[in-house]
């Protein structure tokens, strides 16, 4: 699934179309890959229409100073596990579901405020966490999620290989939740 992209600008949620603000003397990042600045930036209904120095803001734009401030877009994490709070077993398996959503949603919200604007979620989190964060009912990044641990075959996420005869389900990090059968997954 690719993260949605809005074919015109009607298409964009209501508050990035009214999102009108001028950044004054920000350090922004450019194409190159370089910081280019000071420089103004002037963004009308959600979208950047001016960069470079000297602009004037408009009459109705919220004029903001970035001196001292970065600008640079979305970041984009391929490989969080925002559920995942420990690595210790046993101790995940004594905390409640209730705490480990909260603390999923914790790991978002600090995600979100470091500038990450995409996640993909490489395991844990499921559409539950998705939805609600889509929905405004916590703050966090737009996500995509795999539900179960993401890893490559024989490796430290392969729950198939734990060793010699050692069956290591995928779901072992999900407490409370009948063994079963899931698509894909050797009978035994």
């Amino acid at each position: 699934m690719e993260p949605s992209v809005p074919d015109s600008p009607d298409d964009r949620p209501a508050d990035a179309r009214r999102a009108s603000i001028f950044l004054a003397g920000v350090q922004a990042l450019d194409h190159s890959g370089s910081f280019t600045g000071p420089v103004d930036v002037s963004v009308v209904d959600g979208r950047v229409t001016g960069v470079g120095r000297g602009l004037r803001p408009a009459r109705d734009q919220r004029r903001l100073d970035g001196h001292g401030l970065w600008l640079l877009p979305g970041i984009v994490d391929c490989h969080l596990h925002a559920g995942l709070a420990s690595f210790d077993q046993l101790e995940l398996m004594r905390t409640p579901i209730s705490r480990r959503v909260l603390e999923t949603a914790h790991t978002l919200r600090r995600t979100l405020a470091a500038g990450v604007t995409f996640v993909r979620d490489a395991g844990i989190a499921d559409a539950g966490i998705r939805d609600a964060v889509a929905a405004g009912l916590a703050a966090g990044p737009e996500l995509q999620v795999s539900v179960v641990a993401l890893g490559t075959t024989g490796g430290h996420g392969d729950g198939f290989l734990a060793g010699p005869g050692v069956d290591c389900p995928v779901d072992y990090t999900l407490p409370d939740r009948p063994r079963r059968r899931l698509p894909g997954r050797p009978r035994g």
